[in-house]
């Protein structure tokens, strides 16, 4: 009995050991869910490390980690505001260009979600300089004094069309 329950406690263990993988650095990791962990590590452990700063500690952080391939803006809608007008209210982050963004398979998709920033979009995009609309790593700059709100980091298969966690 003593024996039976050694296993199946050491059984339970490993298993819990394997799911609960840490890696200390993106080199360790060997697929897009380790990538994926070690993002949602870094990013969201402690919850409100970065929640209540500006964008620009998000920015740098991810700049450590990963190039800035692709970035894209995005927008409330104009039916929720009383003058129709669209307000950016987050950034998403790639490490992909564009052209290698799949379209089966799976991908990694890093949020961040603003404060209200009252930066009505077309207004905000005439400020940004021509060059920088696709020169990603000056494009992120402008959303650099943006309040985060919140992070959200994860994984899209492509396949199914859902969203994994």
């Amino acid at each position: 009995m003593k024996k039976n329950l050694l296993v199946s406690f050491l059984f339970l263990f490993f298993v819990t050991g394997a799911y609960a993988q840490h890696f200390e650095s993106l080199s360790e990791c060997k697929s897009i869910e380790d990538t994926l962990r070690y993002l949602q590590h870094t990013f969201l452990e402690p919850k409100d490390k970065f929640v209540g700063k500006p964008a620009k500690e998000v920015i740098e952080a991810y700049r450590k980690i990963l190039p800035i391939k692709c970035a894209t803006s995005h927008s409330s809608s104009p039916w929720i505001d009383e003058e129709g007008l669209s307000y950016i209210d987050r950034l998403g982050l790639f490490y992909v260009e564009v052209s290698g963004i799949p379209t089966r398979g799976k991908q990694i998709y890093f949020y961040i979600y603003f404060e209200d920033t009252h930066a009505e979009v077309d207004n905000f995009n005439k400020k940004i300089a021509e060059e920088d609309w696709y020169n990603y790593d000056q494009y992120v700059n402008y959303f650099q004094d943006f309040i985060v709100k919140e992070i959200d980091i994860h994984l899209w298969d492509w396949g199914t069309r859902k969203k994994i966690e």
